[in-house]
């Protein structure tokens, strides 16, 4: 009688692992067909910045919506003869935390039009992103837009910490990918809408405690002097810069860099924090190491850059003001701004120095 019982739990079990393996098998089938059907479905693979884009149209600040390719922009039109195009790459800062109008590529772009209406700045900035992602955006989705060129925000914050290639091994997978996305959604549903109703400033986000391991964790010590594993996020991050490149060059397309500060490197007392956190002496640090090694390795392949970290500096002890949100790494209004005010003239010279050439040829 027991072995009876046994077989029967045996057979039952088989029947249950055999359905489980065939309903994994249609999602799998089903899930693939809706990626190829609408690339725009953050599913999978994992691997990409598809898992981390907008959902399109969704409500953001203010009343505005994301565009149809889940963007923080106006609608991506088909490029017009004679207009200049500029593709933006980068993570959340470059997507922005502030309302639409305030945001810092859409300043930047209202700067650009001033001296140049026929330029135009198509924001492809994506939260979480890193430069993986960048390059899968611009292979995936910004060359058919016909850039003439292409922005890159290199955020400091956490690009070196996000430069691997975040292989896992249910990314292999596009319904483990899409379970997985599932799930992220119930247990961590801020990560999947980044601001709706009316925005506010001056609201603490989150305590002390946690935005201090907030920032630890994603710096990954990049600004301690003795840190060894640094260098080898160094040349994960940058070997996608690099491929970048490369392709830009491939299409007669400029490719130019911002190097974006990190809050750690901007505020004294929250520097102060960190070392009494890690048991570490200020000397210990070296708060422009990163941005040193980035401006060589850019230089040598030849790579226009601006590096705001200096401009940070100099808006943070002229104004005494907070260029990010309260215990939260993302710039407020003002150092969306701030940003904006550095990069405009900037890339208005850049930007006229292409079209000259084109003009030429």
């Amino acid at each position: 009688m027991a072995q009876k019982q046994r077989s029967t739990i045996q057979k039952a079990v088989l029947s249950a692992l055999l359905i489980a393996l065939l309903c994994f098998i249609l999602l799998e089938i089903t899930v693939r067909i809706v990626q190829a059907w609408n690339p725009a479905v953050p599913i999978i693979p994992d691997t990409t910045y598809l898992q981390y884009r907008g959902r399109p149209g969704a409500a953001e600040f203010n009343g505005f919506r994301l565009n149809s390719r889940g963007f923080k922009d106006t609608e991506f039109m088909q490029k017009p003869p004679g207009r200049f195009r500029i593709l933006s790459l980068g993570d959340s800062q470059t997507y922005g935390a502030v309302p639409y109008a305030d945001s810092y590529m859409t300043l930047v772009e209202n700067k650009l039009k001033v001296s140049c209406p026929r330029c135009e700045i198509l924001n492809m900035g994506v939260p979480s992103a890193g430069p993986v992602d960048y390059l899968s955006a611009l292979l995936n989705e910004g060359l058919d837009l016909a850039p003439d060129m292409v922005l890159l925000n290199f955020n400091l914050y956490d690009d070196f910490r996000n430069g691997g290639k975040r292989f896992k091994i249910y990314s292999c997978s596009a319904a483990a990918s899409f379970i997985n996305y599932l799930l992220a959604g119930i247990f961590e549903p801020e990560g999947r809408v980044f601001g709706t109703g009316m925005y506010r400033e001056g609201i603490q986000l989150r305590s002390d405690e946690s935005y201090l391991r907030l920032v630890l964790d994603a710096h990954g010590g990049i600004f301690q002097k003795n840190n060894d594993t640094f260098s080898r996020d160094f040349h994960s991050s940058f070997e996608f810069i690099e491929r970048i490149k490369k392709i830009c060059d491939s299409k007669q397309i400029s490719f130019i860099v911002v190097i974006i500060p990190a809050d750690l490197q901007i505020y004294p007392q929250l520097q102060n924090k960190a070392a009494a956190a890690l048991n570490l002496r200020e000397s210990d640090f070296d708060y422009r190491r990163p941005n040193r090694m980035l401006a060589k390795e850019l230089r040598r392949i030849g790579i226009p850059y601006l590096d705001l970290l200096d401009t940070f500096l100099l808006e943070q002890a002229r104004s005494g003001k907070g260029l990010t949100q309260d215990n939260d790494p993302h710039w407020n209004r003002y150092g969306s701004m701030a940003a904006a005010e550095a990069v405009s003239p900037w890339l208005r010279r850049l930007a006229g120095h292409r079209r000259d050439v084109a003009d030429q040829n």
